[in-house]
């Protein structure tokens, strides 16, 4: 997910803080960008951010359950009981902005 400074403090994943920094372009600009390079409107946006995000956290769920049945030992799994909340945490905001972060 790219982070933008402006994002709540509790929502931050430090797997993805690198983009919040100075020098990187905002969620927006990249919009805008898409926008122009492609010659078209981007329609719906806010909902393909909160889809994608919901289906990111239901994907890695999965990867989580499958860590504490002991399918998988890596310890990049043991990371996701706290940002898999992160990330439902995260389409709640969006969804209820209504528009496009």
């Amino acid at each position: 997910m790219w982070a933008d400074p402006g994002d709540p403090e509790d929502e931050r994943d430090p797997a993805f803080s690198l983009t919040a920094e100075p020098g990187f372009h905002r969620r927006h600009e990249l919009a805008q960008l898409y926008e122009e390079r492609a010659g078209t409107r981007i329609e719906a946006l806010t909902f393909y951010q909160v889809f994608s995000t919901w289906r990111l956290a239901i994907a890695l769920e999965g990867s989580y359950a499958r860590y504490r049945m002991g399918v998988t030992d890596h310890p990049y799994f043991n990371t996701l009981e706290k940002r898999i909340p992160i990330l439902a945490k995260r389409c709640l905001r969006l969804a209820a902005q209504g528009q496009p972060a």
